[in-house]
């Protein structure tokens, strides 16, 4: 059977993540197109902009096929690539879902060194974390990605606990180094952080944000930051981690499926 054409463009996070994990669970079975954004290497200039750019002409490809708007599904920093298609060609989405988004990468770094420091008993980084807390400068920041990257079980503690499958998924990937592309977490996060915060949208189209009670990157609070950015928004804390859409069924997060 021919899979129907996608409606829903997805924006994953990282940036430098792919999208196969999302493959292997759903195959073809949503009308989702499960878009492996571009590389670049460490020392692009402008990698954002680039980034963004690729977004918009694939966001106008979908929509030439759809013949319409097209809905976002954004998960981790991808939200920020959603927050700019939004801005920048508002007419070409009908819908916007995010599903375990980071708004603030400082914050949201600041709290996953602290949760890790604190079970593993990492000194060195919970020295770290507090550092980039109380700086501005990018040189913190990237001194705890930096220590972040050295945990040797850092990636459970993206995933809630009953999602053992999902997680053995992830590992398994990242041990073939299929997971994730270093140079361009490097390149797009570097010309990210010479920005200043988006200001509130003005798109008004639907809009959904799900946050994992599990989720190192999220506290309760969260829910008000991104009505601050998103006024119509309904925000919903779920019983995840990071990635609400690979835990939980797509009839929660695309009620529309």
């Amino acid at each position: 059977m021919t899979p129907a054409p996608a409606r829903v463009l997805f924006l994953h996070g990282g940036p430098g993540l792919t999208c196969q994990l999302e493959r292997d669970r759903y195959g073809d079975s949503l009308p989702v197109r499960w878009w492996d954004q571009p590389h670049f290497e460490a020392e692009q200039l402008g990698a954002f902009d680039r980034l963004v750019d690729a977004a918009v002409e694939e966001l106008h490809r979908l929509s030439h096929i759809a013949n319409g708007p097209i809905a976002l599904l954004a998960s981790s920093f991808g939200a920020h690539l959603a927050l700019a298609l939004i801005e920048q060609v508002p007419a070409k989405v009908n819908r916007l879902s995010i599903v375990g988004g980071i708004l603030d990468l400082r914050t949201a770094l600041v709290r996953l060194g602290f949760r890790v420091a604190e079970q593993n008993q990492d000194a060195s980084l919970a020295t770290a974390s507090q550092n980039a807390r109380q700086s501005t400068d990018s040189a913190s920041l990237w001194a705890l990605i930096d220590s972040l990257f050295s945990v040797p079980n850092l990636l459970h503690f993206y995933w809630g606990p009953t999602a053992t499958l999902q997680r053995e998924a992830m590992d398994e990937l990242a041990a073939t180094g299929a997971l994730f592309h270093v140079p361009t977490y490097q390149a797009v996060l570097n010309d990210f952080m010479t920005r200043r915060p988006a200001p509130p949208v003005t798109w008004r189209g639907s809009a959904d944000v799900w946050i994992g009670r599990c989720d190192p990157y999220a506290l309760p609070s969260d829910a008000e930051s991104w009505r601050g950015v998103l006024p119509q928004a309904s925000v919903q804390f779920v019983e995840t981690g990071h990635f609400p859409h690979l835990e939980l069924a797509p009839s929660v997060w695309m009620p529309e499926v």
